[in-house]
């Protein structure tokens, strides 16, 4: 591939593949910037030409279908992200063009530590959830725009969110198919991790929305604030005694005591196995589960209404501060000026 893609992107290197696309570090010689490129190939249903070695065609007509919806699914997407670049927390798709028998992104390339890797860095298994949703606060925002426009990443995984050198996320890996078109694909395919994808993206015909995302999302904060991973999707679903269905995903806050109880309902709701039961945006989250809520304009941060137990707490609080600190003063204005004559020989 040492040919220039559309007249300007020249492969440098393959990162990655996941039986759905290959993913490229390209470099862009109009613009001279690297970018990264993705190239739709989904391994099960086509090959490459053997002649050009860049052509790709469905091994089996009957797959021609399957191939052309995925095709219209990644230029739809990347037809409603263009226009909205640049996008807080995400990394947006710069463009797209059909070239090959298939369909390619240009997304831009950014720099950062991939999540994972950030917090060994740090060496904290788990942190304050008041940190964690701060950390990930870039990437709701892009994805509250991005899910108003009809965009869902369907694929969020801490291994997706780069970590910039400000302590900022960053979403990466939009660009691929998530219909029905791919189910097939997906068998054999790990463009999802089970560890962080809810149920419904792995039926045929399933209910697929925002709510994917913000399942997604609350199990990235639910690893950061426990230490522990969301139990698959396929274990939640497992049967106990006699036919009743037991849900092992154990309440945050029985890992982290700092969890206040309005913050571990709404954790749990977001993680709730029937899309029906969760929240559907990302602002409706964000806004159960923060001590902040997002201002309109997803910049201004305002406070929240606090809890009425959370709030007579402070004020005790308050008060105890205020109390002691009037005490000191009482105490330094009576018994300074004796304690400075003694302390100089005056009695």
């Amino acid at each position: 591939m040492a040919n220039l893609f559309e007249d300007r992107y020249r492969i440098e290197k393959m990162l990655s593949t996941n039986g759905l696309s290959i993913t490229y570090e390209a470099y862009d010689v109009i613009r001279k910037e690297y970018v990264i490129l993705r190239e739709l190939y989904p391994a099960a249903i086509v090959e490459r030409d053997r002649t050009d070695g860049l052509t790709i065609r469905c091994v089996k007509m009957s797959n021609e279908t399957q191939f052309r919806k995925m095709k219209e699914h990644v230029i739809r997407e990347a037809k409603a992200m263009i226009p909205l670049y640049p996008i807080p927390g995400v990394a947006g798709i710069l463009q797209y063009f059909e070239a090959n028998g298939t369909v390619y992104t240009v997304a831009e390339r950014v720099e950062g530590t991939p999540l994972p890797e950030y917090m060994k860095k740090l060496h904290m298994p788990k942190i304050l959830l008041h940190d964690a949703f701060k950390m990930l606060m870039p990437v709701v925002e892009g994805l509250e725009i991005l899910h108003k426009n009809g965009v869902v990443h369907g694929r969020i995984e801490p291994a997706n969110i780069l970590m910039d050198e400000k302590g900022k996320a960053i979403l990466t890996g939009f660009g691929e198919p998530m219909e029905d078109a791919t189910a097939e694909i997906f068998q054999d395919a790990t463009a999802r991790s089970v560890d962080y994808a809810p149920v419904e993206q792995f039926i045929e015909g399933g209910h697929y929305d925002s709510s994917v995302d913000v399942y997604a999302i609350a199990a990235v904060l639910y690893e950061l604030v426990t230490g522990q991973k969301v139990p698959t999707f396929y274990e939640r679903l497992g049967n106990g005694e006699e036919g009743e269905q037991t849900d092992p995903l154990v309440e945050p806050k029985q890992y982290n005591g700092k969890i206040m109880d309005y913050q571990n309902e709404a954790m749990m709701k977001a993680l709730s196995i029937y899309h029906f039961d969760r929240f559907h945006t990302m602002h409706e989250f964000g806004e159960a589960i923060s001590e902040e809520e997002f201002a309109d304009d997803y910049k201004v941060l305002i406070q929240r209404k606090k809890p009425e137990k959370f709030k007579a707490w402070v004020r005790y609080n308050r008060i105890l501060v205020w109390g002691f600190a009037a005490c000191i003063i009482f105490f330094l204005f009576y018994f300074g000026p004796k304690l400075f004559r003694i302390g100089n020989g005056l009695g």
